[in-house]
This record gives C-alpha cells, sequence and structure tokens, in this order.
C-alpha cells in the first residue's frame, strides 16, 4: 500500500533546495506512483530514492522503500527499511498490508511489528520543557545538549536554529538565508549567527553553525558564505574558521556602525560534495 508521499513533503516543507530544483521531487513522486500501479517496481524503488535524495528521509517515502523490496523478492533490505519507518516512532498497519505478505516469516519481522505497536501507546508522563514566544517557528527537530543544558530547536519553514535554555531563555540562534535570488544561486546559502549578551564564549555561536551546516547539506546546499560585517569581529572569524570556512574577499568601509567604518569579511566553505559534482 503507497503512503501519499507528496502530502507528507508538503507538510514538512521539504528542503529550500527541493524546492527551487524545478519541482523535480514531485516529478519522482509521480513517476513512482505510475511505476507502483503497472507493478514496476524496480522502477517504484528507482524512483523513491531519486525523491530521497532530492528531499531527505521522510516516513513515507523508507516506508515505500520497504514495499518496493518486498515485492521485489528482497526481504531482508525490506525490513531494513521498516525498522527504519518504526524507529520514526510512527505506527503503520505492516501486519494487514499485503505489499508485505512476503516478509512476514522472516526472522526480524515480529520484533518490528512489535516496535510499530507499541508506537501507538500513548505519552502517560510529560512537562513543559520550555515554550518560545516565537508562534511562527514550527519545530522540525530538537535536540538536547545534556552537557550544557540547552535544547536546539530547528525548523525547515523558517530555515532557523534556536539554541534554547532550560528556562526557555533564547541564548542564540542561526539562519540560512538564499546567497542570491536568482536561480543561478539556488545551491548557495549565506548564514547569519546571533548570540544573546551574556552568552558568548560558551560554544553557543560555534554549535548553532555545525548544525546550520549539517541541515544545509542535508538539504542538498553545495556552499556556504558567511559576510562578517567587521574585520574585528575576531570571535565570529574564528568560529567560521574552525568550521572550514575560508577568507575569500575583503570589502573595505563597506558600511558605517556605531559612529565608524566597517569592513566586511567575506568567508566560504563548500558543503557536501561542493562543486566536484553536478547537483
Amino acid at each position: 500500500m503507497r503512503l501519499a508521499v507528496a502530502a507528507v513533503a508538503l507538510a514538512l516543507g521539504a528542503s529550500a533546495a527541493g524546492a527551487q530544483r524545478d519541482s523535480s521531487w514531485q516529478d519522482h513522486d509521480r513517476a513512482a506512483h505510475r511505476a507502483y500501479t503497472a507493478g514496476d517496481f524496480a522502477a517504484f524503488r528507482a524512483e523513491l530514492l531519486a525523491m530521497r535524495r532530492e528531499i531527505g528521509p521522510l516516513p513515507a517515502i523508507d516506508y515505500d522503500l520497504a514495499v518496493a523490496e518486498a515485492r521485489l523478492g528482497n526481504g531482508g533490505r525490506a525490513l531494513e527499511w521498516l525498522e527504519t519507518f518504526a524507529g520514526m516512532g510512527l505506527f503503520q498497519d505492516a501486519a494487514g498490508d499485503s505489499d508485505l505478505a512476503s516478509v512476514r516469516s522472516l526472522g526480524g519481522y515480529p520484533r518490528i511489528v512489535r516496535q510499530l505497536s507499541a508506537n501507538l501507546a500513548p505519552v502517560t508522563r510529560g512537562a513543559v520543557a520550555f515554550t518560545l514566544a516565537d508562534a511562527d517557528l514550527v519545530a522540525e527537530d530538537i535536540a538536547y545538549d545534556s552537557v550544557r543544558h540547552r535544547f536546539f530547536v530547528s525548523s525547515v519553514h523558517r530555515r532557523k536554529i534556536v539554541a534554547v535554555d532550560t528556562a526557555g531563555t533564547i541564548l542564540g540562534y542561526a539562519y540560512a538565508a538564499p546567497y542570491r535570488a536568482r536561480s543561478a544561486y539556488r545551491f548557495s546559502v549565506e548564514d547569519s549567527i546571533y548570540v544573546a549578551q551574556g552568552h558568548a564564549g560558551r560554544g553557543v555561536g560555534r554549535a548553532l553553525l555545525t548544525a546550520l551546516v549539517t541541515r544545509c547539506t542535508e538539504a542538498g546546499y553545495r556552499q556556504m558564505v558567511a559576510v562578517i560585517g567587521d574585520s574585528g569581529n575576531a570571535g565570529s572569524i574564528a568560529v567560521h574558521e574552525r568550521l572550514g570556512f575560508r577568507r575569500v574577499g575583503l570589502l573595505p568601509a563597506i558600511g558605517f556602525k556605531h559612529g565608524r567604518w566597517v569592513d566586511s569579511v567575506l568567508m566560504q566553505r563548500e558543503l557536501g560534495d561542493g562543486a566536484a559534482t553536478l547537483p
């Protein structure tokens, strides 16, 4: 049984890069639907994998990959995809799905079905960890740093990552914006980082930039640019250098701030394959 991949992708906003690639993930989704209907499960799998490369791992895609492998007779691989889906904390009636009939006799199948069923169990205990004043920040992922006791909240919709302490105080945020509006620059982004007053030097900026680089790489971008608005901003320059950025230019006296002219330092790093391969 094929899940609604397009609906899930739209609900998550897909990735910024994927959305600008002439909607090719939608083309793969339609092609996958046609292949499934025609019973061409090799083509079905190929289109799903292509779509996964475009917009990243989504539950519907991974479940359908389990279906494709099962229908192709690759039981072990089907169980791997099904386990990946179950590990996302979601439920699908795999036991009642005729597309997965061929894997029901395999050794790992009962354990995965039990995991899927366990995902239906309600959370019996819960407490509010923190609240964010930004109601438009739709959290796509939340990670907790148990050493420094802070949360990192990321939003695909806003292309933004926010660092928050356990009291709900925003320690800083980072976001990636398109480097230029023209289509030629659709695989390049410019980062911006803000660290709240009183929290500099505590690793907040580096943690945010690390997470931002990771997410932008996963989204398919190939270059990240930093425009640092003061050649004397040693802290920001050093953070970028530690994360692989190199200085590529200087715009002397390009800005006027706090009663003086300031330079802009241009820094850049590759993401993923960079320019080594075509997107």
